[in-house]
């Protein structure tokens, strides 16, 4: 009912005009996805380590700091990239880096290092790193 009001009064507080553009869709669902993605990648690997590979709290906290170390690392490049190669190239980039990751820590084994985990968390940050930057440089207004 609200977003039926609010596509026919004068003044919305949501503009939903906006989600006829496609790359406005794009990057919403963009930034919904890779939000539910993150949060996985932030709750699962801790999980298992502590409770598979009996490791400490803190211990688990180090190995997860390595995926927004490489966000951290990346984004800024990825800026710097945007206005020579453009951000659908950017995103398709970013995006296959951050599944190859996810997919590779989607066969995860008890036997696995902590620090095998963590290069594979890293290679997740750097391909969100260079996702994520172009979402949030709209093109769309």
């Amino acid at each position: 009912m609200f977003g039926m009001r609010e596509l026919y009064i004068a003044h919305p507080i949501i503009d939903l005009r906006l989600f006829c553009k496609s790359d406005f869709t794009a990057a919403v669902l963009a930034v919904f996805f890779f939000g539910g993605a993150t949060s996985l990648g932030f709750i699962i690997p801790p999980y298992f380590l502590e409770s598979v590979q009996h490791l400490a709290p803190w211990q688990s906290g180090l190995v997860n700091l390595s995926a927004p170390l490489g966000l951290m690392l990346l984004s800024k490049a990825s800026g710097k990239l945007m206005g020579r190669v453009g951000t659908r190239p950017l995103m398709v980039t970013g995006l296959t880096v951050t599944v190859f990751a996810y997919g590779s820590l989607s066969l995860m084994r008890a036997g696995w290092p902590p620090l095998f985990l963590a290069i594979l968390l890293f290679v997740y940050g750097v391909g969100a790193g260079i996702f994520v930057w172009p979402i949030f440089q709209p093109s769309w207004g």
